[in-house]
């Protein structure tokens, strides 16, 4: 509650927050829906070969890497980690429409995994956790949960496939 000046109430202890906290959880956020909506898009329809999200993603990663001089690689190259994690998973689940619980438990580990390994590298590299313990213990969580709103969004119903048309060919050679 804010008192009438906008401030907190009177006796209550102001929480010190990081520098740039609320950019940099709603850069995961809205990141997370890029890098996630394009590989949910194509599952809809297909199952992709392995390595294409890997390529999708390092791409992805080329444009903040030239901007920065590649001074933050082991940051770029946990986004290409991310990519071959997201190609192990639809391996093992093989997401489809037609299989709408893979679909789903792909889009919510497939982003539990890449912001895990994010802030895990980070960590690492920048010589500690974020300040903030809710950044760097629910950010994962909360990143999963969105690509499981991305996948329902996506995907509300299973899709039953259409059968495919016999082609000449195969007329031919009955």
């Amino acid at each position: 509650m804010l008192d009438k000046a906008g401030g907190p109430p009177r006796g209550a202890a102001r929480v010190a927050v990081g520098p740039g906290t609320e950019q940099l959880a709603v850069a995961m956020v809205v990141t997370n829906v890029v890098m996630l909506s394009p590989v949910l898009f194509l599952l809809r329809r297909w199952l992709l070969p392995f390595g294409s999200v890997t390529v999708m993603y390092t791409i992805m990663a080329l444009m903040p890497g030239a901007q920065t001089a590649f001074r933050n690689l082991p940051i770029l190259l946990s986004f290409v980690a991310a990519g071959f994690v997201s190609d192990l998973l639809i391996r093992r689940l093989r997401p489809s429409g037609e299989r709408r619980a893979a679909y789903w438990a792909f889009a919510g580990l497939s982003a539990f995994a890449t912001w895990s390994l994010y802030i895990g590298i980070a960590s690492a590299t920048g010589g500690g956790l974020p300040a903030v313990p809710e950044l760097w213990t629910g950010a994962p969580v909360v990143a999963g949960l969105i690509g499981l709103a991305l996948g329902t969004l996506f995907l509300p119903n299973a899709v039953a496939a259409e059968p495919v048309p016999p082609s000449a060919a195969d007329a031919e050679q009955a």
